[in-house]
């Protein structure tokens, strides 16, 4: 698998083009770190994917916000088994 052991991080996770680029990210090996503005969105998009074997994480936040990103990208790196 071309990603395996890596994650990527992808903003915009929870619906659309980038929950699409997720999934096959996903299936190429990667832990996938979802960022999106809708909690709701990105539990959808979590589930589905663990559904289909994809390792996932949903994060809630605004990637306009510079500090938030910050925050975020910390909590990636310390969550268990989302090295960077």
């Amino acid at each position: 698998m071309q990603l395996a052991d890596k994650t990527v991080v992808i903003s915009g996770g929870g619906r659309g083009i980038g929950r699409a680029i997720a999934e096959r990210r996903g299936r190429e090996g990667a832990r996938v770190a979802l960022l999106d503005v809708s909690a709701a969105d990105l539990e959808a998009a979590r589930s589905g994917l663990e559904a289909v074997g994809v390792a996932a994480r949903g994060y809630e936040v605004n990637v306009a916000v510079e500090e938030q990103v910050v925050k975020t990208m910390d909590r990636i790196v310390s969550d268990g088994g989302f090295r960077l």
